[in-house]
């Protein structure tokens, strides 16, 4: 009985305890109002229910969790605005959210509960390091345990390496372990790839954004999608 009990009780959260670690603003895989997705990390010792917490930015209300989401100690979820995966490049949800926007260029992404601000992020494009818009800006996890102070500093951030599927779907690992950052810093041509080992894919040609495994071989004699062929299935 005292199991059963304790499953149906909400451990309250404090300040901090569900952090922002990851979100896709603008996708290209998917329009804007199919594509967008935030990511959460639990970083205490126990499970939580995210019923009642609110997700919105200092302009509107945005959206209200009114169903038991439990996210584990040391866990993720993923809250975007389409579950279809068909329709939002490949993306699996954990909750679909309405009323809420991930604006292109300036917004906030807050993340409240009874009046309480659990945390926030404050982005803008011009100084978050994002090298192309199809890649979610992740926290950068060689910093440690993700906190609610690292993620205020636009410096902990750089770019998602890790293609969601194939070529034409966007960047990012939602519901997982964030990608380096010492590979986005590593990238000098600017195509989401680098030369660092730690990332996920590497660019055989840095100095040439056309060419990485993103790209699509084409028959010019180049190895464009980095796969160690050169115009493999050309006639």
């Amino acid at each position: 009985t005292s199991n059963v009990v304790s499953a149906t009780l909400q451990v309250l959260p404090n300040e901090a305890d569900v952090v922002i670690t990851e979100f896709l603003a603008d996708p290209r895989a998917s329009t804007d109002i199919n594509g967008e997705w935030v990511e959460l990390y639990n970083r205490t010792s126990s499970s939580l229910n995210l019923n009642g917490f609110q997700l919105h930015d200092d302009a509107t209300p945005g959206y209200t969790i009114n169903v038991d989401l439990y996210i584990g100690p040391g866990d993720y979820v993923v809250l975007g605005r389409n579950l279809n995966t068909a329709v939002n490049g490949g993306v699996t949800l954990d909750l679909q959210y309405t009323g809420f926007v991930l604006e292109d260029d300036v917004d906030q992404i807050v993340l409240s509960f009874d009046g309480l601000e659990i945390d926030r992020v404050d982005y803008d494009l011009g100084s978050y390091p994002w090298s192309l818009w199809r890649q979610s800006s992740s926290l950068d996890p060689d910093l440690g345990t993700p906190d609610g102070i690292l993620n205020d500093d636009p410096a902990s951030w750089c770019a998602a390496t890790s293609l969601l599927g194939g070529p034409t779907t966007d960047f990012g690992t939602p519901g997982g372990p964030n990608d380096s950052c010492l590979c986005a810093d590593s990238d000098t041509d600017g195509d989401a790839f680098g030369v660092d080992p730690l990332c996920a894919a590497l660019d055989c040609d840095d100095a040439d954004p056309g060419v990485s495994p993103a790209q699509t071989e084409l028959c010019n004699g180049i190895d464009d999608d980095c796969n160690d062929g050169i115009d493999e299935g050309c006639n």
